[in-house]
């Protein structure tokens, strides 16, 4: 099943169907683990499957200490329901969640070992509506959300007071917002682009007034443009559509991460007449700029699915890629040291024909983690991995 990965990210905005409605066919992106640094190696970890999750893949990771991460996945369809484990520094285990039918985790953000929050969505009453669940340190509970018709697919906490969660809403989507005070959980106004089948996939906040969210949409004349838009703490203000890197047909960002109010690295994907290329741009405040991913040879073939940065200079992106366009896919990851991009060497599972990084979290500039899932098989269904670097 190899371009797992790159299906689910952006069949939403280029097939035209909203990412909303993947809830129903898959459970969000598949995901790696691994602490990484562009001089470490990355070394395999031992991932427990959640006990009855038929084809479980980690979906989203954050890590507040160098011991201490959370990640989220979900099995795979029909039976389609959200998981959670924690790294201790030595090993993950499963934690029990909270057990509501059809429905997905698909990001985590955690400012402490007790304090986690995970977002996703479910599939009730014949419709769609948002999930959000709170970790303590010992369990997860499920948390009282406004009524919606979104899937929450990003979430970024600053304090165990201060979240914003982002979406897509609607069947014909739209990218929608919600924060978390401590208490509650409060809709929040949001600039819709010009154009239809438009969402989040990621947000990162550096206060409860600052954040940047990042997605994609179809405009009205059918080109992708990318979609950017700032929060000030009160409302979400749509930003100059960023520029793609030349050659660029279409494309969407699928992650963000911000070091400072004035620098942040978004990463995605875009289409050239030939092949897909991993996207990468830096805003500085003021505007977006696309930079130069690492080249992993003419006929390759590779995306990015989530960034995380400590610093200005100091960002790993993962993903997956084709590096010789055989069909089979293995997990990419490249560091940003402030001037450019290199790619690192990750570990293929053995025997495994395909995998990929889902999520990304860096403790430190030096400990990162990733998740995703590897296929023991060419056609088989998902499995658990964990990288450590």
């Amino acid at each position: 099943m190899p371009g797992m990965m790159h299906m689910i990210k952006t069949a939403s905005r280029r097939s035209g169907v909203a990412r909303v409605a993947l809830i129903a066919a898959v459970a969000a992106p598949i995901v790696l683990i691994g602490a990484q640094a562009a001089e470490a190696s990355y070394v395999l970890q031992d991932t427990p499957a959640p006990p009855g999750f038929a084809g479980p893949h980690f979906t989203g990771v954050s890590c507040p200490t160098t011991t201490a991460c959370q990640a989220v996945g979900n099995s795979s369809p029909p039976s389609t329901k959200g998981f959670a484990e924690g790294w201790d520094g030595t090993s993950w285990t499963v934690e029990s969640t909270p057990d509501p039918s059809s429905y997905v985790l698909n990001a985590v953000s955690c400012t402490s070992p007790t304090a986690c929050t995970a977002v996703g969505g479910i599939k009730a009453n014949g419709g769609l509506g948002d999930v959000a669940e709170r970790w303590d340190g010992a369990s997860w509970t499920i948390q009282t959300l406004p009524p919606s018709a979104g899937v929450l697919d990003g979430v970024s906490c600053t304090s165990a007071t201060k979240c914003i969660a982002v979406g897509t809403a609607g069947t014909s989507g739209v990218p929608f917002s919600i924060s978390w005070n401590g208490t509650t959980w409060t809709v929040r106004n949001v600039d819709v682009p010009p154009g239809t089948h438009a969402g989040f996939d990621s947000v990162s906040c550096t206060s409860g007034s600052a954040c940047i969210a990042v997605g994609g949409y179809e405009s009205s004349s059918g080109t992708f443009p990318l979609l950017a838009e700032s929060w000030n703490g009160h409302r979400w203000t749509l930003q100059t559509a960023p520029p793609y890197p030349s050659g660029a047909e279409n494309g969407t960002f699928s992650g963000v991460s911000c070091s400072s109010v004035s620098t942040c690295i978004a990463v995605g994907d875009y289409l050239t007449s030939s092949t897909r290329v991993a996207l990468a741009e830096i805003w500085n405040g003021t505007s977006w700029t696309p930079q130069t991913t690492a080249p992993l040879g003419s006929s390759s073939v590779n995306d990015f699915y989530s960034v995380s940065c400590t610093h200005s200079g100091a960002c790993v992106a993962g993903g997956d890629g084709d590096f010789s366009k055989t069909g089979q896919e293995k997990a990419l990851a490249e560091h940003w040291n402030g001037t450019s991009w290199t790619e690192q060497t990750t570990v293929r599972p053995p025997g495994s024909p395909n995998s990929a990084f889902a999520g990304v979290s860096c403790a430190t500039k030096s400990v990162c983690t990733s998740v995703g899932y590897y296929q023991k098989k060419h056609s088989g269904t998902p499995v658990l991995l964990a990288e450590q670097r």
